[in-house]
């Protein structure tokens, strides 16, 4: 199970500019963005926009997964 902060605004852009920054993506920070998606929590519109498009760029290969 994975465990969701209150709040990970502050460190969500943080997040999304390592991922993009390094073009990989743990598990981790993975599991921790869907998670906040499907939750129910509530994330701006534009935080959820961005969590959409790095799972987007995950997806079309732009990203990569690690362990």
């Amino acid at each position: 199970m994975v465990r969701i902060p209150k709040r990970i605004n502050g460190s969500l852009q943080v997040l999304i500019e390592e991922v993009y920054r390094s073009g990989r993506m743990s598990r981790q920070v993975y599991l921790l963005m869907t998670a906040t998606l499907l939750s129910g929590q509530k994330v701006s519109p534009e935080e959820r926009q961005q969590i959409i498009r790095v799972l987007d760029s995950l997806k079309l290969g732009r990203l990569s997964m690690i362990n």
